[in-house]
């Protein structure tokens, strides 16, 4: 059966590869805030060219920032995980991820 000139099983493969295909940039885009998250800016490589993301939030900071001010007007307060010692970005910069097979 034919739809606006293209075969049924054509156009069943054309939205099942679109839909993969959103699916897959979507992944990036998120994956791209996450690795940047320490950062407040980065630049995009996309088809229509490169552009800068800003991506800090309500009060003007990285996403992952150990001075997030908060609504009650109390002390400021970070999201970073630390061990008491170590911050975790410090920490998976020297880690090993050498893994065996």
């Amino acid at each position: 059966m034919w739809y606006f000139g293209i075969k049924k099983r054509t156009l069943t493969r054309i939205t099942t590869e679109a839909r993969k295909a959103v699916a897959d940039k979507r992944e990036v885009l998120c994956a791209d805030r996450l690795d940047n998250s320490f950062d407040t800016s980065y630049t995009v490589n996309d088809i229509s060219g490169n552009y800068v993301s800003t991506i800090t939030g309500g009060d003007a900071l990285a996403f992952i920032s150990a001075s997030h001010t908060r609504e009650d007007g109390g002390t400021a307060w970070g999201n970073r995980v630390t061990d008491g010692t170590t911050v975790l970005g410090n920490m998976l910069a020297v880690m090993d991820y050498s893994f065996a097979i």
